[in-house]
């Protein structure tokens, strides 16, 4: 839920760099979300104190590093903006460029993490890398149910990448970047419906 914080990042980003005017209820809204954030990144770090400080500490790191990612996926909106409104560029053609630089430097990226040893638990796979790209294959081959899981992921995440650019064009970075958080309300909600999560304790 930490991920509502884009919503204020994309907001002051697009004070400025594109000049947007924030009207009153636009920093009303904005207030109640900085409050809303702060109240589910305090009970996390808090919920996870276990008398000695160590979990808390990596909680609070944890918060500080979704924020952080939520600086660069507000710039990314503010910067779409700035170039779909500035030249003639069609979504699906912008989709299919991140796409196609995403390739390319995985394509560099996962050979090199394959030769990184990594012994964190959780992290690490079953070969001591950080990554292992034939294991991944294996298990895809092994495992049908994973390979259509991995096609549906491609689809829908393809489909939520050109709706969102669509919606930077002919819109802005800012409502993107609402609609974007409503995701997390949705999997909530989907959740709850389905039985996996509590209403209460989460």
């Amino acid at each position: 839920m930490m991920r509502g914080a884009i919503i204020v990042i994309t907001a002051l980003m697009s004070v400025i760099f594109l000049g947007r005017k924030q009207h009153f209820h636009h920093i009303i809204s904005i207030a109640v979300i900085v409050t809303g954030v702060a109240l589910v990144g305090y009970c996390g770090i808090k919920a996870s104190d276990d008398g000695d400080g160590g979990k808390s500490k990596t909680s609070f790191f944890g918060v500080m590093v979704c924020i952080v990612s939520q600086l660069f996926a507000g710039g990314q909106f503010v910067v779409e903006e700035k170039l779909l409104d500035g030249y003639y560029l069609d979504p699906l053609f912008v989709v299919g460029c991140e796409g196609f630089f995403g390739l390319c430097y995985y394509c560099c990226l996962l050979p090199i993490f394959q030769q990184i040893p990594c012994t964190t638990v959780g992290l690490c796979g079953d070969a001591g890398k950080v990554d292992d790209t034939t294991l991944a294959f294996h298990q895809l081959g092994e495992f049908p149910i994973l390979l259509w899981m991995s096609f549906g992921i491609i689809v829908s995440i393809a489909a939520f990448n050109a709706t969102g650019v669509s919606i930077t064009k002919y819109a802005s970075a800012a409502q993107r970047s609402t609609i974007d958080t409503s995701r997390t309300l949705l999997i909530w909600i989907v959740s709850i419906a389905l039985g996996n999560e509590d209403w209460i304790t989460g």
